[in-house]
C-alpha cells in the first residue's frame, strides 16, 4: 500500500483569505543555521527507506542524494546507497558522487543564453540558427523556446516507439514501412542523429505559437545550436566558459567522468557514458550534489546575473490548467498552499530531469527562504523517487523554515518604537508583533497622540464610525527586499472582510463575487495614497551593526527609535 504524501503535511485550520499580502516573501528570509532541522529531516528520509515498499519503490536497487543549501552553505545532506548496483561505479554514494541530471541541464542552457550578450531573447530564432530562417519560423523567438511556448515537437526522432514495433504490432499498432522508422536516435546502440537529420525530424507545430505551453526537448537542442553558432564553440565549452569555470564547478560537465565516480544502477551501466550529442543542451549534463548546491547558491546570490535579471528569470511565463502550477524558463513552478500556518502559496521554482530507468533529478529554488534543494536518484524507479522526495522533504522542511523566519522577525523587528518631535512637541509610537497572520502586524500606532489604526480605517479604507469610536484597520508590514524598506498594507478590521451576499440570476446562481471574490488587489494599490508628496504605504527600518535601531514612517514625518 502506498503511503499518502499528505500524511507528512501539517493540516492548518486557519486561512489567509482575509489577508492580501503583496507577492513575494511576507517576512525576510531566515538566517539558516548549520545542520538546521537535521534530526527531523534524517528521520523522514530514514522512514522513506525503511518503508520503501509502502511508498512503492525498491530500496534494494535504487540510490538517492538529498541536500539543502542556504545562500551561505549547504546545511543538510543525506545519501542512500542501494545494496545492489553496478560495481563499476562508486561503492558508497556521497556529496561528490556523479549523477546524470537529464533535463536539469535546461537550467544551465537558459542561463548560458541569458549570459550571451549577442543573443536577444526577442529575436526570431532564425537569426541565430540558419536552418530556421524564413517565414515558417519567423514568429518563434528565443524567449518562446526558453519558456516552452514555441509549439515545437517534443522529441523529434528521439524515443520514437518505432524501435519497439515488433512488440507493439501484436497489441494493435500498424505495421511500419522501413521508411517510417527513424534512421537515428539517442539510445544505447542507436546511431546518433546528425544536425541535418535533427532538423528533418521536426515538421510542423504542435499547436499555436505563444498560446499553449507544451514541453519540448527539441526547443532546447535548438538553443544549444544557437549558442554554438553564435559563439563558435561547442555546447560543452560554452557551459564551461560561461558558468562552471567562473563558479568553480568542474564536476558539472557535458563529458562523462570516470565511471568509478558515478552511481550506476544495476544492469544499466552503458547509459552513464553515452554521449547524447545534439540532445546534450536539453538533457546531457553530469553533476554532483555538492556542485549543484554551489550552483544554486550562485543563483540565490546573483553571482552571474544581476539581481534584476535573476528576479526576471524567476518568474512564470505561462499557466497550466492547475492554479498551483505554472511554467517558466525552464522552471516548473509549484505553489503549494498547505505548508505554512496560515496557509499561503510558497513559490517553488523547480526543474526535473529524467532518463527513464537510469537516473532522475530535481533542482529546487525557494526564494521565500533563500533556499536551494538538490534531489538526485539513480535506479529503475528514480523518476518516482525524486518526485516523492520533493513532497516529503519540502513538506518537512518548509514549515520549520517558516517558523524560523517568524521567530527571527519577531526578535529583530518586533517590539515598541517611540519618538518625541523636537519641533512640534508631538509624539509618535508604534508596536510591532509577529502574530498568526502574515508579515509584521501593527499592534498599536500613534502619531500626534492620535490612534492611526482608527485614522487609517476612516481615511484610507473609507470606513465609518460605529458608535463613539471607529474600528481599527488591520495594518501589516511586508519586506520589499531592498534597503530595509517595507510595504504597508491596510486591511479591513479583522473579522469585517465579509463576502458579498446578494446578486443571483434566474437559475439561483450567485453572480456578485463570481469574478473577484478571491482577488488580491494589493498590487493594484501600491503607492496609492500619498500625504504631502510622500507615500503612506512605506516604512524604512534603520539598521546599524546588524541590529534594528529605528523605523521611519516618511508619510507621517515620524522617526521612532526602538525601545
Amino acid at each position: 500500500m502506498r503511503v499518502s504524501m499528505l500524511s507528512f503535511l501539517p493540516l492548518f485550520p486557519l486561512s489567509i483569505a482575509d489577508y492580501c499580502p503583496p507577492t513575494g516573501p511576507v517576512l525576510p528570509p531566515p538566517s539558516i543555521p548549520e545542520n538546521f532541522a537535521q534530526k527531523e529531516l534524517n528521520e523522514v528520509l530514514e522512514h522513506f527507506v525503511k518503508h520503501s515498499s509502502d511508498y512503492g519503490w525498491n530500496a534494494t536497487v535504487n540510490s538517492f542524494s538529498v541536500s539543502a543549501t542556504s545562500r551561505e552553505e549547504t546545511f543538510f545532506s543525506n545519501h542512500y546507497t542501494a545494496p545492489l548496483k553496478n560495481d563499476t561505479g562508486v561503492d558508497k554514494v556521497a556529496g561528490d558522487t556523479v549523477y546524470r541530471i537529464a533535463s536539469g541541464t535546461k537550467v544551465f542552457t537558459v542561463l548560458a543564453v541569458l549570459l550571451e550578450d549577442r543573443i536577444n531573447l526577442e529575436d526570431p530564432i532564425g537569426k541565430y540558427v540558419k536552418e530556421l530562417q524564413g517565414e515558417e519560423y519567423g514568429d518563434v523567438t528565443v524567449r518562446l523556446l526558453t519558456n516552452q511556448l514555441a509549439a515545437l515537437p517534443r522529441e523529434g526522432y528521439t524515443w520514437d516507439k518505432a524501435v519497439a514495433a515488433d512488440k507493439l504490432v501484436p497489441l494493435g499498432f500498424p505495421q511500419l514501412a522501413p521508411s517510417d522508422v527513424p534512421p537515428c536516435g539517442t539510445g544505447v546502440g542507436d546511431r546518433i542523429c546528425t544536425r541535418e537529420e535533427f532538423f528533418k525530424a521536426m515538421p510542423g507545430f504542435t499547436g499555436q505559437i505563444a498560446n499553449t505551453v507544451a514541453y519540448s526537448n527539441v526547443a532546447y537542442s535548438i538553443l544549444g545550436y544557437a549558442l554554438e553558432d553564435v559563439t563558435g564553440m561547442k555546447y560543452a565549452e560554452v557551459i564551461k566558459q560561461k558558468i562552471t569555470e567562473p563558479l568553480g564547478l568542474p564536476d558539472i560537465a557535458a563529458k562523462a567522468p570516470k565511471t568509478e565516480r558515478g552511481i550506476l544502477p544495476i544492469n544499466n551501466g552503458p547509459w552513464f557514458e553515452l554521449d547524447l550529442e545534439y540532445v546534450t543542451p536539453t538533457a546531457g549534463l553530469y553533476a554532483t550534489p555538492n556542485h549543484l548546491d554551489k550552483f544554486l547558491r550562485s543563483i540565490l546570490n546573483n553571482t552571474l546575473l544581476s539581481n534584476v535579471k535573476t528576479n526576471e528569470w524567476l518568474k512564470p511565463a505561462a499557466f497550466t490548467s492547475k492554479l498551483e502550477e505554472s511554467v517558466g524558463a525552464p522552471w516548473e513552478i509549484f505553489r503549494p498552499r498547505g505548508l505554512t500556518n496560515p496557509p499561503r502559496p510558497i513559490d517553488h521554482y523547480t526543474k526535473s530531469g529524467d532518463l527513464p530507468g537510469f537516473s532522475s533529478s530535481y533542482i529546487v529554488l525557494v526564494p521565500e527562504y533563500n533556499l536551494g534543494v538538490t534531489l538526485l536518484s539513480a535506479g529503475p524507479e528514480a523518476s518516482s523517487i525524486v518526485a516523492m522526495l520533493l513532497d516529503i522533504f519540502q513538506g518537512t522542511l518548509v514549515p520549520k523554515l517558516e517558523k524560523l523566519a517568524r521567530e527571527q522577525a519577531q526578535e529583530v523587528y518586533g517590539g515598541k518604537y517611540e519618538a518625541q518631535s523636537k519641533d512640534t512637541n508631538s509624539s509618535a509610537s508604534i508596536e510591532l508583533v509577529v502574530d498568526k497572520g502574515p508579515g509584521l502586524k501593527v499592534k498599536e500606532w500613534k502619531n500626534n497622540d492620535k490612534d492611526m489604526l482608527q485614522s487609517f480605517y476612516l481615511t484610507i479604507l473609507g470606513g465609518a464610525k460605529k458608535g463613539d469610536e471607529p474600528l481599527e484597520a488591520d495594518v501589516r508590514f511586508y519586506p520589499l527586499g531592498v534597503d530595509d524598506r517595507w510595504r504597508v498594507v491596510f486591511n479591513e478590521p479583522e473579522g469585517k472582510n465579509e463576502k458579498r451576499k446578494g446578486g443571483k440570476n434566474r437559475g439561483g446562481k450567485k453572480l456578485l463575487g463570481a469574478m473577484r471574490e478571491d482577488a488580491c488587489l494589493t498590487w493594484f494599490r501600491v503607492d496609492g495614497t500619498r500625504y504631502g508628496k510622500i507615500p503612506l504605504d512605506e516604512v524604512v527600518f534603520r539598521v546599524e551593526d546588524g541590529a534594528v535601531k529605528r523605523v521611519d514612517a516618511p508619510g507621517l514625518r515620524a522617526e521612532m527609535d526602538k525601545m
